[in-house]
Order: C-alpha cells, then sequence, then structure tokens
C-alpha cells in the first residue's frame, strides 16, 4: 500500500498522523531510514511526507511536542533537515488538551515547504493559548454562542447566516525567529 503513495507526488500535505511510539525495525520501510534512522512514528511520518511532497510542495503537519524538544540524534537531524535542507515557515503551538477526550499529549503544527536547498530565512512562531472551547474532556464552547454573533451575508441573491468566531489581536505570542536562533535552539 505504501509504494502506491510513495509513487505520486502532491503539492499540498495536510496530516494529523498517528504517534503512537516505536515500529518494530522490519515494519520500517528501509527507504525511510534512509531519511532519518529511527523506529519513532512521528519523526518516520515526517520522513514519508518529505518523500510524498513535490519540490515546492507544502506540508502542515501535526506533531507532538517531542519532535521539537527530543533530544535524540533522530530528533535533532529532523530539525535540522527542515530548517536547513528544506524551509521551515512556521510552528504552531497548540494548547495541551486541544485534542481531548482522545488525547492529552501537547501537540504543534509544522508549516514547511520541500524544497531540497534550504531558504528557511526565519521562521514563525505562534503559542495558541486556546482554541475556544474547554481543554478538558468535555470541550465546551466558552463563550456563549449568541455572543458570538451571527452575520447575514448575500450569497447569490440568497441570504446565509453563519457563525463568526471573534479574531484575536496579537499578543507577544507570534514573533519571528532568525535560521541561526532556531539553529542554535536544535544543536543543544
Amino acid at each position: 500500500m505504501l509504494t502506491l503513495f510513495v509513487a505520486r507526488h502532491y503539492s499540498l500535505i495536510l496530516a494529523n498522523p498517528p504517534f503512537a511510539g516505536s515500529l518494530d525495525t522490519e515494519a520500517v520501510a528501509k527507504g525511510l531510514t534512509r531519511i532519518v534512522n529511527t523506529r519513532r512514528t512521528e519523526l518516520l511520518f515526517l520522513a514519508l511526507f518529505l518523500r510524498l511532497l513535490k519540490r515546492g510542495g507544502r506540508a502542515a503537519v501535526v506533531v507532538p511536542d517531542g519532535v521539537l524538544f527530543g533530544s535524540n540524534k533522530a530528533h535533532k537531524e529532523v530539525r535540522r533537515m527542515l530548517v536547513e535542507d528544506q524551509q521551515l515557515q512556521g510552528v504552531v503551538k497548540l494548547p495541551a488538551g486541544v485534542f481531548r477526550p482522545y488525547a492529552g499529549v501537547s501537540t504543534a503544527i509544522l508549516i514547511f515547504q520541500r524544497t531540497d536547498s534550504g531558504g528557511t530565512e526565519g521562521v514563525w512562531f505562534y503559542d495558541m493559548h486556546a482554541d475556544g472551547l474547554s481543554l478538558d474532556d468535555k470541550r465546551n464552547l466558552l463563550v456563549p454562542e449568541e455572543k458570538i454573533g451571527r452575520r447575514r451575508r448575500a450569497s447569490r441573491g440568497n441570504i446565509a447566516t453563519r457563525n463568526l468566531w471573534v479574531t484575536a489581536r496579537p499578543t507577544g505570542r507570534l514573533h519571528r525567529s532568525s535560521t541561526s536562533a532556531v539553529l542554535s535552539a536544535i544543536r543543544w
């Protein structure tokens, strides 16, 4: 099944892959271990996505925090590849509990482009504190729907009603880091 997808290349990949731990060595495609020598599923999926992207293709991938902060050789190598060999464009730090009740793992979204020649000139970081829902297992709306408001708009002669979320103003949680600062953080 994997060979069916690897034979094609894609211009866009949006993914929230499972990151359940490690695979048996025999279960890992040799082509992926040539990209990154590991059995960790979250790193293998990133290697697969790099392989599946066309040159110039982009990806937004949900990863556990370990990809950002893991100190073993494979974690560092994946981060180095994304910054030096590809183009890491952004990191969105998600609040712990955003995937509850299914998973309580702290996660982030990596946004990158396959270039095979580098090109990272700076990386946007955004620390998302909330997604509009409580971060417990119930995931209730934090603001009642009637306070969010409704807006009417014309749509081909018809009136459509839809909910709109309030757009937050930047509060220091959004910043851009230089490539050298990102690289120095990778090489602890």
